[in-house]
């Protein structure tokens, strides 16, 4: 058969486990029950890479694991999405770009997700005066809930978006300290 298991978020439920690896643990006995399946793992490699390829290549269907990562983008890459991008969401490229390097964000665009919300978070040419405030400005973004329909439905009261970042903020502190 051609069929290809795909799993995705190996991360969270590394989360809800007692220990480091069992989530790998547990995904090997799910392949071997299901007669060792061809699979695409798609997660961050600190989620199983390390100790992961040898057992992961025992549940593989040719016992042998291919490991594929993601490269930054290029600076050719970061100026074809912002052109691509509606004119609405970058006005001018090149104005966007130089605004970054000043503002020392120049290493945010190799990511996609970065590179994106950076863009939401400046609204074009409207960029703060510093690197903090444009970070903070960036965070306020990310603290509201965007998908409409999840806020329309919500069965409790919005959070206020100070609420979340003061939250965001004690997890934050909370895993620098353990």
């Amino acid at each position: 058969t051609n069929e290809i298991l795909f799993i995705d978020a190996l991360d969270e439920r590394r989360g809800d486990s007692s220990g480091f690896l069992s989530s790998l643990d547990e995904l090997r006995q799910k392949l071997k029950q299901l007669g060792k399946p061809r699979f695409r793992l798609s997660c961050r490699e600190v989620d199983w890479y390390v100790n992961g390829v040898a057992e992961l290549a025992e549940v593989a269907p040719a016992g042998k694991v291919t490991a594929l990562w993601l490269d930054a983008l290029t600076s050719e890459d970061v100026g074809a999405l912002l052109r691509h991008w509606s004119p609405r969401r970058v006005a001018d490229p090149e104005v966007f770009l130089e605004r970054a390097r000043q503002q020392g964000m120049t290493p945010l665009l190799g990511n996609p997700l970065l590179l994106g919300m950076l863009v939401d978070a400046v609204s074009g040419s409207d960029w703060p005066k510093s690197r903090q405030a444009t970070y903070e400005l960036a965070c306020n973004k990310m603290a509201v809930e965007h998908n409409d329909v999840r806020r329309r439905n919500s069965a409790s009261p919005p959070v206020l978006v100070q609420d979340t970042l003061a939250a965001a903020g004690q997890l934050c502190a909370l895993m620098l300290l353990s």
